[in-house]
This record gives C-alpha cells, structure tokens and sequence, in this order.
C-alpha cells in the first residue's frame, strides 16, 4: 500500500495539470465536432498520463485495481468540460444581450441627436420667422381689436412651441456636458431642480479634475443621463422631500461608483420596471457597468447603485 500513494500522487498531479491547461476550453466557440475531437484529445492525453507511472514501473496488477480511480477521473474531466462548456455559452449569450442593448441605446441616440438637428436648424428657424411675421401683421392690424387679439395669442403659440422646442433639443441632447464637464452639469441640474421642484437634491463626490477629464465622452453623457432619468422619477413617483447622489472614485478597483438614495415611498412590491428604469438598466450595460436598484433601509425610499469601470 505505501508504494501505491506515490502513484496515486502522480495521477492526482496529472489531473490538476491537465485541467489548468487552457487547451482543455481554447475552442469553446469552435463547431461542435472542433469540440468533440479537442475533448478527446485532451481526454486520451489525461489518461496516458495517469497509466504512464504504472507503465514505468511495469505493474499492470497495481492498473488494474485502479480502474475506478481511472474511471472517477474521466467523469470528473467529463463534467469539467460539460460546465466549461455551458459556461461559455452563457457568456457568449450574455455578450450577444449587451451587444443588442449597445446598439439598440447607439441606435436611439442616433436617432435623437437627428431629432436635434431637425428642430433646431429646421423647425426653430420656421417659428421665428413666423412670430417675425406676426409682428409686422401686429403693427398694421393696430386699432383693429379682433385681428390683434388673435394675432397676439398666435404669436403666444408660437412661443411656447419654441419654448417646447428648445426644452426637448436641451434634455435629448446633452452639450452641456461637453461644454463644462459633468460635475458641473450635474450642480447645473441640480440646481434646476432646486428651484421647480419640492426635492432637494445634494450631490457629493471625490472627482479630481484628472479623474474627471479620463472619463470618456459617452460615459460622462451615460452617467449624466442616468443620474437626471433618477431625479426625474424620484419627483413624479416616489414624493420625496430629499436626494443625495455620491460619486466616488475607486482607483484601485479601476471603478466609478455612484450611489444615489431618496427618502420616499421606495419601489412597490413586484412593480413592473417602466421605460426609464428599462433606459438606465441599456445605458448602465452599454457603459459597460452594472446598475441596481432596490429599496433602500428599513425598506424606505429607493436606492440606486450604479458601478462603471474607469478607464486604465
């Protein structure tokens, strides 16, 4: 029996050789048959290597009482590759999810940034000229009651269309962001929700400037965007009187973490998610994050987390 722990050593040594080498899943995304014949290959080289020591050692007595400890290491390297297996497919299907997501979000922001253009260099210019008309219309209608009653609600129309207009080209478009930074769009934001709004939003963060300027473009816009879909919902859905955002940089874990925390009703048990909570869930993905939303403690208000790599 001592002679015979050595041997088993050596085969239990193989074994966990064999399976750190990366050959075992390199063709994981290669054709089934790839896969089968890269399985067996691997298998057959397993099992040489455990049989190897008793052939050295001429015993084939010592082999033959092992064959279950043979027969334990081919399920164990079959299940290994079965779960490595099902493992990357998973992945591939997740990958497949975030890539639809990347380009459903680039997509709509396509589409946004030409609603944009559209009002502002098409529609806009149309409204002006309009009102510009309406007040040559106004100076000769003067003394005529009727004409300039409907002619000054005409051109009140038209303002608030304009007014419409520039609000939508203001939320869709975020140049702001680029203009100034996102910290300073975001105190920006909050500000304008100080002033229309019973929330009192506060923001607390640790950005150095450098920090700051190595966040990409489409980042800073994703965070932004999130950040104003969260206080939106908080004043239509949640009543809450107060809102705090923290972001905070994690250099060593390569991560940005924000945290934002209102103290109102909180999400209602299995409430279904609707399209804003569905557009900062794509952006978080299409930032390459992960966001998470839950009630916050003692089941009070809502909590979001939002996690985005910095860059390197």
């Amino acid at each position: 029996m001592p002679s015979f722990a050595p041997v088993l050593l050596l085969i239990l040594f193989s074994l966990l050789a064999l399976l750190a080498i990366p050959g075992i899943r390199a063709t994981s995304d290669a054709p089934k048959l790839i896969r089968s014949v890269n399985k067996i290959f691997w298998l057959a080289a397993l099992l040489l290597a455990c049989v190897l020591p008793f052939i050295i050692i001429s015993d084939i007595s010592m082999l033959m009482k092992s064959i279950s400890t043979l027969t334990t290491v081919v399920v164990l390297f079959l299940t290994f590759t079965l779960e490595q297996e099902r493992y990357a497919e998973i992945e591939s299907s997740r990958k497949s999810i975030r890539e639809a997501f990347v380009t459903l979000t680039n997509r709509m922001d396509g589409e946004d940034q030409n609603l944009c253009a559209s009002l502002h260099d098409e529609l806009n210019p149309c409204l002006i000229f309009a009102k510009r008309k309406m007040e040559e219309c106004l100076v000769i209608a003067q003394g005529q009651e009727n004409i300039t009653a409907i002619l000054s609600r005409s051109m009140l129309e038209i303002d608030r269309a304009y007014s419409m207009s520039r609000a939508i080209i203001k939320k869709v478009h975020v140049e702001i962001v680029e203009s100034i930074g996102l910290i300073a769009a975001l105190e920006d934001l909050i500000s304008h929700y100080n002033e229309i709004s019973p929330l009192r939003p506060k923001l607390q963060h640790n950005l150095t400037r450098k920090i700051e300027q190595s966040i990409d473009r489409a980042r800073s816009i994703i965070i932004y965007k999130i950040i104003r879909e969260a206080l939106l919902n908080a004043v239509k859905h949640s009543r809450a009187k107060s809102l705090s955002i923290s972001i905070h940089a994690q250099p060593r874990q390569e991560m940005l973490r924000i945290i934002i925390v209102d103290d109102g009703a909180g999400m209602a048990n299995r409430a279904k998610p609707g399209v804003g909570l569905i557009d900062m869930r794509i952006r978080a993905i299409q930032a390459g994050g992960t966001l998470s939303i839950r009630n916050g403690e003692d089941n009070c208000g809502t909590l979001i987390e939002l996690s985005i790599p910095l860059p390197r």
